[in-house]
This record gives C-alpha cells, structure tokens and sequence, in this order.
C-alpha cells in the first residue's frame, strides 16, 4: 500500500481558482456595484469587494505557495492590491507549511494578525467508504 498523497496543493489550487472564477466573472452591473476587482498575484490570487454585503467574507488572498514560493515580496504585492482597492479588511489565507522563514515577525511589522483556522478536508473518491 502507498502513502497517501497530500491533497493540499490540488485542495488550494482548486479553491483558488473557483474564487477567482466566481468573482472575477460576476456580470458587469453587479462587478461594478460590488466594486470587485481581482488579481494574480504569487502564483495565487487577490480578491477585493469594496461593497461586500456579506461584510468582507469576498476580501480574501489565497492559493499561495503551489505553483511558486510564497516570498514576503508576494504579500507586500498583496498588501498593496487592497489599498489601491480602498478595501482595509481581508483574509490571507495562508498554508502554514508556504509561509517563509520569520514571516510572524514580517506580518506583525505590517500590522498583520492572525485569525481563525480553517482545515479542509480531501480523499480520493476510492478512499472514502459510506457508512
């Protein structure tokens, strides 16, 4: 029997792009209502939705660290990207195991701080038997 293989990169990846696809494609009237915007940045991405409804569940970064490492240059860019967008609250939503050496230092110099957890869970469809 292998060792499993670890689903978080495909579990991120995935999550990514639904994300970016669900907000960037929003119809032009509700895009601009919203005031959405999106961007790739790291290898992951950056979306911001300065009217969230929801209260700033939209305003969030990640998919970071699967396709290139996650640098503290990629979360300056990050940081960046929601202050052009007039947006002061968001998520990073960050894999523990992508984050750069002294990166708790880097975040609490930018004012950064952290938040809930999140754990997502993956298997292979023939992994998972119904009870």
């Amino acid at each position: 029997m292998t060792a499993p293989a670890d689903l978080t990169p495909l579990a991120e990846a995935v999550e990514c792009e639904f994300m970016h696809s669900y907000e960037s494609q929003a119809p032009g009237p509700t895009y601009t209502e919203l005031g959405i915007a999106t961007t790739r940045i790291g290898g992951g991405v950056a979306l911001a939705m300065r009217n969230d409804p929801s209260g700033g569940y939209w305003n969030k970064a990640l998919g970071f660290g699967t396709t290139e490492p996650f640098t503290v240059q990629t979360l300056d860019s990050v940081l960046d990207f929601y202050r052009e967008q007039g947006v002061d609250q968001a998520v990073l939503q960050l894999v523990p195991s992508v984050l750069p050496a002294g990166f708790d230092e880097v975040a609490a110099a930018r004012g950064l701080e952290p938040g809930s957890t999140w754990v997502k869970l993956a298997a292979r469809p023939g992994d998972v038997a119904a009870t």
